[in-house]
């Protein structure tokens, strides 16, 4: 998915993986600033959720390969 602003650029990009019983979200501001989440398959918001079990936010290399280490149970 792509976000975008009110002129149509391009904001972010976030990926989403749903297994399992989880919801690993992964949201790309710019390649400082990545935020990953990892919540129950429950949530109804994935964006806001109100549960999550991990959660990590910095730079882009750092964040992607903590929730890609993060075990698929």
């Amino acid at each position: 998915m792509h976000q975008s602003d009110e002129r149509g650029e391009v904001s972010a990009v976030v990926g989403v993986r749903v297994h399992d019983q989880v919801v690993d979200v992964v949201r790309l501001n710019s390649e400082d600033d990545v935020e990953a989440t990892r919540m129950p398959g429950g949530e109804e918001n994935i964006f806001e959720p109100e549960r999550w079990l991990w959660r990590s936010r910095g730079e882009g290399a750092r964040v992607l390969t903590e929730v890609l280490a993060l075990p698929d149970e």
